[in-house]
């Protein structure tokens, strides 16, 4: 989101210069911004908007942080914001607001962009990965028997007290459907 078309073209350059990463750069302008607040839509309902990290300049910070805030909630990209000068107060106050990293303009360059983003996103999966160890071990340490099936009613994923209720191994619930495992009569409830 940066309102230079001299820039996003610069920055993208940057970007798409290292042979050795794979990414998707999205294009978006300030203004295609504007347009989808305006049409009521969010990241989430906007697949096509979703991002691992977004890049905007200190104008659009100033004016529009909590709409770009809003936008991306429940998506949870990294923010990136390029500042013209830096003070120390305002740098912290950026931070404290939710920013992810900000990068000086007349220090960027495309190396320190693209590590910028490198860390940004190794810090998203990071985060991923704990939530993600932190709801199994919930799922693991729970004193009830617990299953998650698909749409289908195929288990994946059981804990031991579960196994224990049905008198089931988890290796012989995963290869069974619920519907395996449920009485007759219960299953027209």
């Amino acid at each position: 989101l940066l309102e230079s078309p001299t820039e996003r073209t610069r920055y993208r350059e940057w970007l798409q210069s290292d042979p050795n990463v794979q990414r998707v750069v999205i294009e978006r302008s300030y203004q295609e911004f504007l347009i989808t607040q305006e049409m009521s839509l969010t990241a989430s309902s906007a697949p096509d908007w979703r991002a691992d990290v977004v890049i905007f300049d200190e104008p659009i910070y100033e004016s529009d942080w909590a709409q770009v805030q809003a936008f991306w909630e429940g998506w949870k990209p990294s923010f990136l914001v390029i500042l013209e000068t830096v003070d120390e107060v305002y740098t912290e106050r950026l931070l404290a607001s939710g920013l992810n990293e900000y990068l000086l303009k007349s220090e960027l360059t495309g190396t320190r962009l693209r590590q910028t983003i490198k860390i940004l996103r190794q810090q998203l999966q990071l985060q991923q990965d704990l939530c993600v160890c932190k709801r199994q071990d919930v799922f693991s340490q729970a004193v009830i028997g617990l299953n998650q099936s698909d749409l289908e009613g195929r288990f994946i994923r059981v804990n031991q007290h579960f196994c224990d209720l049905l008198g089931y191994s988890e290796t012989e619930l995963l290869k069974l459907t619920y519907q395996e495992v449920t009485h007759l009569d219960d299953l027209e409830i």
